[in-house]
């Protein structure tokens, strides 16, 4: 199979040509460097390049890249107007289509190396767009049309090209497929927001149930084995792991961590049969810092950490108690 290096990796950011105000210039292909450059009149005829320039600069600009991608760009005026091209790499199918008009891009479009269009963006209203996305076998696979970063209707399919959900009023849920069809998630949506997210495994059983607010995660995160056995129950705030997360083993709770912005901070409890405490663990930013304590029978032994390395209690206290000059 031939590898093709996806003109997403070359380009680094879906709206490259409109980072120069689209008018002509010599530097807007910071995602490859040009290695031949062929200009052509409007009506067609090749020409050198101040002399394209000095005729209004309307008509093609023709670049081969290092990269092996040719992009050809309409120009009426020495602005961007009509489609714009770029190929995949050492090949003439083309893997993207950008559609301007008057120097503002209105339409891009992605397609599969089998020519296939793979994804669409429509510039309806500066801040209005509407996405077409494809399955690989040119079935449509979803189409979404947001206002102000909301979700407002969409529909989803199936391979089979029947509707299996849709947002209606940002009301509704979305079902998440691969570009094969293989469900990979569903969304519920409130006023045109993610509020929850149930991520599955293949066999479609729950594999992480997520809360939502203003598109982070926030709130209860529930976390599943294959077998459909609980896993965790954590707390976010803002997409940050917060609060105390509960592990789960055979069925019951093993542990309890608490988190601060991520991290492991606190005395995470570790239990047997759910409720006869065995250990606990002193954590700070991450690491183990401080004494970590087994119960075993009646007896209690204890271990003392620095910043993830165990040291003696006389050590972490010169550690953290320096003696004062």
């Amino acid at each position: 199979m031939r590898f093709v290096l996806p003109i997403s990796l070359i380009l680094g950011v879906g709206i490259v040509a409109s980072a120069c105000s689209n008018r002509y210039c010599d530097d807007c292909y910071p995602y490859g460097r040009v290695v031949s450059e062929t200009y052509v009149h409007r009506y067609g005829v090749n020409v050198p390049k101040t002399e394209w320039a000095t005729r209004g600069r309307s008509g093609q600009v023709v670049s081969t890249l290092n990269t092996g991608v040719v992009v050809t760009k309409n120009y009426l005026d020495g602005t961007l107007e009509g489609e714009t091209t770029y190929t995949f790499p050492h090949s003439q199918a083309i893997e993207k289509i950008e559609t301007y008009s008057q120097g503002s891009l209105i339409k891009e479009r992605e397609n599969h190396s089998s020519g296939i269009p793979q994804r669409q963006t429509e510039f309806l209203l500066p801040n209005s767009r509407a996405i077409t996305v494809w399955y690989e076998d040119g079935t449509p696979h979803f189409r979404e049309t947001y206002e102000n970063e909301r979700l407002t209707v969409a529909e989803y399919y199936t391979t089979q090209n029947q509707i299996e959900s849709r947002i209606d009023n940002g009301e509704g849920y979305r079902i998440n497929r691969d570009e094969f069809g293989q469900i990979l998630s569903t969304d519920n949506f409130e006023q045109g927001q993610i509020v929850q997210r149930t991520v599955c495994y293949p066999n479609e059983a729950p594999k992480e149930v997520l809360s939502y607010r203003n598109g982070k995660v926030h709130g209860q995160k529930k976390t599943f084995l294959p077998c459909g056995e609980p896993n965790t129950i954590e707390e976010w705030v803002n997409d940050n792991q917060e609060g105390v997360t509960i592990v789960f083993q055979n069925g019951e709770k093993a542990a309890e961590i608490p988190y601060v912005s991520g991290e492991k901070n606190g005395i995470e409890q570790r239990y047997r049969d759910s409720q006869y405490l065995v250990e606990e663990i002193s954590w700070k930013n991450g690491k183990r810092h401080g004494p970590c304590c087994a119960y075993i029978g009646e007896d209690k032994h204890v271990s003392w950490y620095y910043q993830g390395s165990e040291v003696t209690k006389a050590q972490y206290n010169r550690l953290t108690h320096p003696m004062r000059l």
